[in-house]
């Protein structure tokens, strides 16, 4: 039975800090984290990690936007646990 679902926005942006950025993935609206950003997605897997192991995520979905993805695989990797991405309908 479902009893907790857990939500994490995406980490701070670069596009946030500066206009001079490459998407990754091509796509002209898809920056990646700043490293500031990236630094929020290990602390989000290091607190995952800190809760008791029933009470940690059993699965993970991200959406396909690569600042999306560069938040929760820490976590997942952190997790042994595979990464979805769920492109929505």
């Amino acid at each position: 039975m479902l009893e907790t679902v857990y939500i994490a926005r995406h980490g701070f942006r670069l596009n946030w800090v500066t206009t001079n950025w490459t998407s990754a993935t091509g796509l002209p609206r898809d920056p990646p984290l700043a490293s500031y950003g990236v630094d929020q997605a290990k602390e989000l897997a290091n607190y995952f990690l800190s809760l008791p192991e029933d009470q940690r995520p059993t699965a993970i979905y991200s959406s396909p936007y690569y600042r999306c993805l560069q938040t929760a695989a820490p976590t997942a990797a952190a997790l042994k646990l595979p990464l979805y991405v769920e492109h929505g309908t």
